[in-house]
């Protein structure tokens, strides 16, 4: 039974911070799933049907396409089998999730948008309690990370800040639907930062066991 939002005690501060020793490595870590590629080549259409004459979105690569469940920052490499062992336990609690991607939206509006995401809506909540489940656990092991609530959605595009006072024209009605999504897998995933901008590596990956209610 998945478990509830009481569960989990209030965290204070948006950024995760974990103690480091100096000694060891630090990874910049985060919990993710990646959508399959039907639906990843959907998305990648829609920079073509976003009006863009100012040059103002940088948009996310396919390949790069996911849906964050949690981000951690930086986290000292010894502390990584925590992590490992929370999500080997929310991944037996809960089935592969049925879930849609579909909507286009821009944060905090489309008027002024620093971000234009897809939505990622699933039955039952299904993708928030995964989240909620994966965060309790990390807490009860001294795991710090960031606690505000999760908006399912898949971040399209970046927007530069000479362009979040132009507004956007963002597509609507059947060309926002890009199907569905049977979630799965979730990975623990390091960001590493390159000269052409973040790099991603899976270090753990969990199937989605849990028993159908």
């Amino acid at each position: 039974m998945p478990l509830g939002s009481s569960g989990l005690r209030k965290a204070r501060g948006e950024c995760p911070v974990n103690p480091v020793p100096s000694k060891d490595r630090v990874l910049r870590l985060f919990v993710g799933a990646w959508p399959p590629s039907e639906v990843v080549a959907k998305l990648s259409e829609v920079r073509f049907l976003v009006p863009d004459p100012s040059r103002a979105l940088r948009w996310t690569e396919p390949e790069k396409l996911h849906l964050t469940l949690c981000f951690l920052g930086a986290l000292d490499e010894g502390r990584v089998s925590l992590v490992e062992s929370a999500l080997r336990e929310s991944a037996r609690e809960f089935p592969p999730i049925r879930a849609r991607v579909a909507q286009i939206g821009g944060f905090p509006s489309a008027l002024r948008a620093r971000v234009v995401w897809a939505g990622v809506d699933a039955e039952g909540d299904a993708i928030r309690l995964l989240a909620q489940s994966l965060r309790i656990r990390l807490q009860e092991r001294g795991i710090a990370f960031d606690p505000k609530p999760i908006s399912p959605h898949i971040t399209l595009a970046r927007v530069s800040r000479n362009g979040r006072s132009l507004g956007l024209r963002l597509p609507e009605g059947s060309k926002t639907d890009f199907g569905p999504w049977t979630l799965g897998i979730i990975r623990l995933t390091q960001s590493l930062q390159g000269r052409e901008g973040s790099e991603y590596k899976s270090l753990f990956e969990f199937p989605l066991t849990g028993a159908e209610s």
